[in-house]
């Protein structure tokens, strides 16, 4: 019974993004490395800096620093600086859980529907995603070299065979990053690829990473692996291995991202809230399903994990019209978000049972969760740990347990960079998705705003490769 988070200090490196899905270059890493040097004692024996050669770092104490490096990357691109609130706000509006109340263009457009291949936002993302992917890959056979020279070594081999096991849980997670959110895949240079070879290499990644935390008995971090291998599995369509993975998670794990709220270090802030400071009100509950199930702040009506407030200083976004409501999930800029959650696992395995269509079962798996926050140990506070404001649900077909299940993964894991994938496979199976959110602006105030079923989007329920990978990479003919 736990929490765990790993946690990123604020020498956490600075790297700037290699070519977008390209072969990034052996300097990078060193750029990695010696972007933390001044925060780390003893860290290299390097007289000159920029003279430094790529085997400089075949070091066992230049192992923590790029690991540090590999998860600061991820945050980049997921919820960080990249495109000014990374994957997770584009898919947040892309999808239902968000609406643009602002002036960010290319927010804008992920709001009302499009998924454009030549804006800033997505050029960002997808350059950051691939460095996240690419440090963290390129990682995991460079641990394994300075292993190899550690041998006979027992309180270091510990330390590198645990920086080992994390590397490879962070490769899987960088790759099923880019699996959940991308229409297709480049790798390190070569052709477009359907997206499925993320979900590969990150089901090898977390492979890797069960057996390397198992061998240093590293249970935490082997139940992070499992869980990030059950997600992947359940987008790839093998429901029985997903919850083979799903059984042996707790239901009390949190495995976090986190986030650094420093300045100076503003790229791997939880760009989430930042968009919806009063300053920057980009992005509103307004016009989502949220609005309705969550609560507002101060009230006891609604589902408290997905908590909103009516801020009456500021009242309207940034394009002076839309309703300016402001989530209150991510409340600071060092806010951490889960990469699994044991919850999510009891929720996976109700969708296997859905998927067979044993809705009863699943309808008992959806209140197993509830309970789960009604108890102590299910981070509530304790006002909101009853009965009359947790209920247990209830279906009488099919089709309600369903809906039950997309609402309430939606509460689970709002704004955390899962309603993206979930609605691309539920648009497949069920093959519908009953909720309705704003998208264009109408002509009159925001009463005449278009709402539309969710998975009516004018081009595809992911981010494409953006323009500037495929102009500037001759193998994917763009």
């Amino acid at each position: 019974m736990f929490k765990f988070r790993v946690i990123q200090g604020p020498d956490a490196p600075k790297a700037s993004a290699a070519r977008c899905g390209g072969a990034a270059p052996a300097a990078l890493l060193i750029a990695v490395a010696l972007a933390v040097l001044p925060a780390c004692d003893s860290f290299l024996d390097i007289s000159s800096p920029a003279l430094a050669e790529d085997m400089d770092l075949e070091n066992p104490t230049a192992m923590i620093s790029l690991l540090r490096g590999t998860q600061g990357d991820f945050v980049h691109a997921a919820a960080g600086e990249a495109g000014q609130g990374g994957l997770y706000l584009a898919g947040a509006l892309l999808t239902d859980e968000l609406v643009h109340s602002g002036v960010w263009r290319g927010h804008r457009s992920f709001s009302d529907g499009f998924s454009r291949d030549d804006t800033r936002q997505v050029a960002e993302m997808w350059a950051a995603a691939s460095q996240a992917r690419w440090t963290a890959e390129n990682l995991v056979p460079r641990m394994q070299r300075v292993m190899q020279t550690a041998t006979g070594e027992d309180e270091l081999e510990e330390t590198l065979g645990n920086q080992l096991a994390a590397a490879m849980l962070w490769a899987g997670f960088a790759n099923r990053l880019m699996g959940d959110n991308f229409c297709q895949a480049v790798i390190d240079g070569g052709g477009l690829q359907d997206n499925r070879i993320f979900y590969e290499r990150a089901e090898t990644h977390f492979t890797a990473a069960i057996a390397q935390a198992t061998a240093m008995g590293r249970d935490t971090l082997r139940q992070a692996a499992q869980a990030g291998r059950a997600q992947t599995r359940m987008m790839m369509g093998d429901w029985a291995g997903a919850v083979a993975d799903a059984n042996d998670v707790e239901t009390l794990l949190e495995f976090y991202q986190t986030h650094g709220g420093w300045t100076g270090r503003e790229r791997e802030w939880n760009w989430i809230l930042r968009s919806v400071l009063f300053a920057n009100a980009e992005v509103t509950v307004w016009g989502t399903p949220f609005e309705m199930w969550g609560r507002v702040v101060g009230t006891t009506a609604g589902d408290p994990r997905a908590q909103y407030d009516k801020p009456g200083s500021v009242t309207e976004g940034r394009d002076g019209r839309r309703p300016f409501f402001r989530q209150r999930k991510h409340t600071a800029t060092a806010g951490n978000i889960a990469v699994v959650r044991g919850t999510e696992m009891r929720l996976i395995e109700a969708e296997a049972l859905l998927v067979q269509g044993n809705w009863p079962d699943a309808v008992a798996k959806i209140n197993e969760v509830r309970a789960f926050r009604r108890s102590a140990a299910g981070g509530l506070v304790a006002a909101d740990r009853t009965l009359a404001r947790m209920p247990n649900v209830s279906a009488t077909t099919a089709e309600q347990a369903w809906e039950l299940l997309m609402r309430e993964r939606g509460i689970e894991l709002w704004l955390e960079g899962r309603r993206l994938p979930d609605m691309r496979r539920w648009s497949q199976s069920p093959g519908a998705v009953p909720f309705e959110v704003v998208r264009q602006a109408g002509s009159g105030d925001e009463t005449t705003d278009a709402r539309r079923n969710v998975l009516d989007v004018q081009d595809a329920l992911c981010i494409p490769v953006s323009s500037q990978e495929k102009r500037t990479n001759p193998n994917t003919n763009g």
